[in-house]
């Protein structure tokens, strides 16, 4: 899968959006962006570029892999108010593509703990399941990062993704 893809996917939970919003709003076909963010392609399709341009038109910057931290997205700018993180927590997942049951059953939380989370819905904040969700993305290889004065708070490999495959691959011999 092209590096970019999940970088892709990332921008458009950070910004909380669903494909089809993003298809229309872009004027692609039906289904562009999840054939997109599904990585089935054996180029890197042109739309791909015109989907990374629209979420930089919407203050998403694309982050490229420097000091052994590997690639991610964040905000060019502070970004919303957002006191839990809770677009961070669902662009991480994004980043990594987990699905919530997923992160449930591996990390130990209640599914619709991570639902309500990432909608901004919760009422009550369970920390304990908070750093539960933190502590599984990092060991998927994930982290969501603070801001800046320069620039908002974001999500990235804390890795090169391909060192990380390489020494799971490695932990796995």
């Amino acid at each position: 899968m092209h590096p970019l893809l999940p970088l892709l996917r990332a921008a458009r939970f950070l910004l909380g959006s669903k494909q089809g919003d993003v298809d229309g709003e872009c004027g692609f076909k039906k289904r562009t962006v999840n054939k997109i963010e599904a990585g089935n392609h054996v180029r890197l399709p042109r739309t791909a570029f015109s989907l990374k341009h629209y979420y930089e038109s919407k203050d998403v910057e694309f982050v490229d892999p420097v000091d052994g931290h590997g690639a991610g997205v964040r905000w060019r700018t502070a970004g919303p108010v957002d006191p839990v993180r809770s677009h961070l927590f669902r662009a991480a997942r994004g980043l990594a593509d987990l699905s919530q049951e997923k992160v449930a059953i591996q990390a130990g939380i209640d599914e619709s703990f991570i639902a309500r989370l990432e909608r901004d819905e919760l009422k009550q904040i369970n920390e304990e399941w908070l750093q539960c969700y933190e502590a599984f993305l990092k060991a998927e290889n994930v982290e969501i990062t603070p801001p800046s004065t320069s620039f908002g708070a974001g999500v990235r490999w804390i890795a090169h993704r391909e060192q990380a495959l390489a020494s799971e691959h490695d932990h796995v011999r």
